[in-house]
């Protein structure tokens, strides 16, 4: 059994977490998360203004797992690995298992209907200054409802509510991980613990 331990966070204790039989496992939590009935997860790696944080979602019928890091936290490179472990993981349990890469479905709504609402107020616009509402300047106001209404448009059509988030099987998901940073691990290489 492979312990990976890292500081999710500044000002967060060490967690200590474990992949075994097909199990994952936090130290000293009552009970493990059995990966055969993990249904959905989720994959979202955030930058807001120089600050990184990464997060893989598990999805099961009874219950969610979030596992997090974020800057400031320790070792990048153990998360990277126990997330790519997993998604091993689940790749030799469920084979053909997929792991989302896109936003959550309450934002992707979010920016749907924002982005539509506003490529509706460019068209509404680009109708006024056609008929004649808005006479002064009227290719200044075509130009910019014009330039609304497709920049809005394509982030509405980008975000629409009948797209599914980008998936990738659980097998790419972890070479993906090693693009990321995740060490690749050798059989004498089995630590994975951080201060």
């Amino acid at each position: 059994m492979r312990e990976f331990s890292f500081r999710a966070g500044p000002g967060l204790a060490v967690r200590s977490w474990a992949i075994r039989q097909g199990h994952l496992m936090r130290k000293g939590a009552s009970q493990a998360l059995k990966l055969t009935t993990v249904s959905k997860a989720r994959w979202q790696d955030v930058s807001y203004r120089g600050t990184q944080s990464a997060w893989l979602i598990l999805y099961t019928p009874t219950e969610t797992l979030r596992l997090e890091w974020s800057e400031g936290g320790e070792s990048r490179t153990i998360f990277l690995e126990l997330v790519r472990e997993i998604s091993l993981e689940l790749a030799r349990l469920k084979p053909g298992f997929t792991v989302s890469l896109d936003t959550s479905d309450p934002a992707r709504r979010a920016l749907f209907i924002l982005s539509a609402c506003l490529c509706l107020t460019g068209l509404v616009i680009a109708v006024s200054a056609l008929i004649g509402a808005l006479s002064e300047a009227r290719t200044i106001w075509l130009g910019l409802s014009a330039l609304l209404s497709v920049s809005t448009g394509a982030l509405a059509w980008r975000y629409r509510p009948s797209l599914s988030g980008q998936a990738v099987p659980a097998e790419q998901f972890a070479e993906l991980m090693i693009g990321l940073g995740a060490p690749v691990q050798t059989p004498e290489k089995q630590t994975g613990k951080a201060e």
